[in-house]
């Protein structure tokens, strides 16, 4: 234990690299890392083999208790075939969701605009960039991935959710949170450093804010703790695990941690899991008397994500009836429904126009929407693979960043508009670098300002003059226009310093003067970095419908 906590808070130190504020003898740990108000009770238990699923399921599982596995994935293919050429040669296409690595950061941009890349771009960046790929792992990328024995059989086997990749260059540090589902944490390359501090301890830690069942995040700063503010932090047990490669950890659903990446490459991958309550007591062995481990995408998923098109990150499961998902919108099973109030209730769960939009012309397919009524039956008729796809779509309301069109979300659809229009020079001609520059100001990307410039240019001849620009500006502001709902258009078409129908983009809307641009700019555009910042959160929020009826 002495020589695994030495090793724990050297690279602690070595990792902040920072001047640590002198502190008082009676507060001991004030301003200094999260783990040094007291000694730690210990490692978190260790294994040198896999445990049987009973054992598994006995001394941790049921005890919601962690351990670490040593070279629990060292026969797994993912552990011997994942170098940067081998990913980028076979899996570099696929998209994926990237993070700023502390937490006061800008999300960053990638290849697809704001907080998406291309797997290959990532690789071609990420040494040099302060990003890393926490996203959900494409489906192909499965065949690689080793699901321990101990997790490939009885209850386990049957309630895998999903499966995310975590890849940075190293030096990451996570804020000390909880998650609301279990975790095996399993590391291919690099090294992690782990705290632990049980649930119970929760009201001493600072929770700001939950999410499902056993999610929390806490205010306390990891780097610095606060022992005024946080004055009982230094009573917390804790414990500690330090993860190299080919190690996991079993994380229980609710339990805090807080995580440090070590070294100049981290590549791990998690795969998540629910357990109902009737499994934490009777062990079920169904297929575990013979079990071996078996690879991703052999063994059932919840949510298995392409590669391509908006994410399941953290949504709720997938319907398993077209039952389970009209039960959503009705008790019992009525004979006859209302087709229109059918529609009224999926506008509701979508939130947004253009969610709604996209829920109906699926639907199309299957109900003619101009008769009045429609049976139950025929709603059960209709594939339950279709009423998933309803639902990936409408979680996008509650989940903005799972949206690949995400950057469009969090700009504001007013200033994109401004710079569109003055963008127009003195002899008529849309200038796409003076545009480019200025979209980016706003926190925009290349990637979506040059899909701005192609939607204006119809004719594809590199050139737009003021007549395109006319014709063409409503459909390119488009996707900006993702607002919750038409009253809520209606009630912010009124802004300051617009003419009451803005919202309503048509041939007769006038582009701006270009003696009016210094004025725009002065307003809108020449703005400090805090303001952006600023205006992307409010905006961000905004669409999120947290602040919705401050507005």
């Amino acid at each position: 234990m002495a020589i695994g906590y030495a090793i724990y808070m050297k690279t602690l130190f070595l990792f902040l690299s920072i001047n640590v504020c002198t502190t008082s003898d009676h507060l001991r740990g004030h301003n200094q890392p999260l783990g040094m108000q007291r000694d730690p009770d210990g490692h978190i238990d260790t294994l040198t083999s896999l445990p049987t699923p009973r054992e598994f399921w006995e001394n941790y599982l049921s005890k919601s208790r962690p351990v670490l596995i040593k070279n629990a994935i060292g026969s797994s293919p993912a552990f011997n075939l994942w170098n940067d050429r081998y990913l980028k040669s076979n899996f570099g296409k696929f998209i994926f969701k990237i993070e700023g690595k502390t937490e006061d950061q800008r999300k960053p941009i990638g290849s697809l605009g704001l907080g998406f890349d291309q797997l290959s771009n990532f690789l071609d960046t990420y040494e040099d960039r302060k990003v890393y790929i926490v996203s959900e792992m494409p489906a192909p990328m499965h065949k690689d991935i080793l699901v321990p024995s101990f997790m490939a059989c009885g209850s386990i086997s049957n309630r895998i959710r999903e499966s995310h990749l975590w890849f940075s260059s190293g030096s990451t540090r996570s804020r000390l949170h909880s998650d609301p589902i279990f975790t095996l944490n399993c590391l291919l390359v690099g090294q992690k450093n782990w705290l632990f501090m049980e649930p119970k301890y929760s009201k001493y830690l600072g929770v700001e804010s939950s999410y499902g069942i056993g999610g929390r995040h806490c205010s306390i700063n990891v780097d610095k703790v606060d022992l005024y503010r946080y004055p009982k932090v230094g009573k917390v047990p804790w414990r500690f695990a330090n993860a190299t490669s080919g190690d996991c950890i079993y994380l229980p659903r609710g339990y805090f941690h807080q995580v440090s990446s070590i070294g100049s490459k981290n590549l791990a991958y998690t795969i998540l899991f629910d357990i109902s309550k009737k499994d934490f007591k009777i062990f079920n062995q169904t297929g575990c008397d013979h079990v071996e481990s078996a690879t991703l995408s052999n063994v059932p998923m919840s949510l298995r994500y392409p590669g391509y098109g908006h994410m399941t990150f953290g949504n709720r499961l997938q319907i398993e009836s077209a039952n389970q998902f009209l039960q959503l919108f009705f008790h019992g099973k009525p004979e006859k429904i209302d087709l229109a109030v059918f529609r009224k209730r999926l506008k509701i769960e979508s939130r947004k126009v253009r969610i709604f939009q996209a829920v109906i012309k699926i639907l199309e397919k299957w109900i003619d929407f101009s008769q009045k009524y429609i049976t139950y039956q025929q709603l059960l008729s209709i594939p339950v693979n279709v009423y998933n796809e309803i639902r990936t779509l409408q979680e996008l309301a509650t989940n903005p960043e799972n949206d690949l069109n995400y950057e469009a979300m969090v700009l504001d659809y007013f200033s994109v508009r401004r710079i569109a229009k003055v963008s127009i020079e003195s002899k008529g001609y849309f200038d796409q670098q003076k545009f480019t520059d200025k979209y980016k100001k706003l926190g925009g990307s290349d990637y979506f300002a040059s899909k701005f410039i192609n939607t204006l240019d119809e004719d594809k001849d590199n050139i737009i003059d003021k007549n395109e620009v006319q014709r063409n500006l409503p459909k390119a502001l488009e996707i900006y226009k993702d607002i919750l709902d038409e009253e809520y258009e209606q009630n912010n078409s009124n802004e300051a310093d617009e003419p009451e129908d803005d919202r309503n983009e048509d041939e007769n809307d006038s582009i701006i003067d270009e003696k009016d641009e210094n004025k725009l700019e002065d307003e809108e555009l020449e703005q400090s970095d805090d303001d952006d910042n600023d205006r992307l959160e409010f905006n961000r929020q905004r669409k999120d419908g947290r602040i919705l009826d401050e507005l």
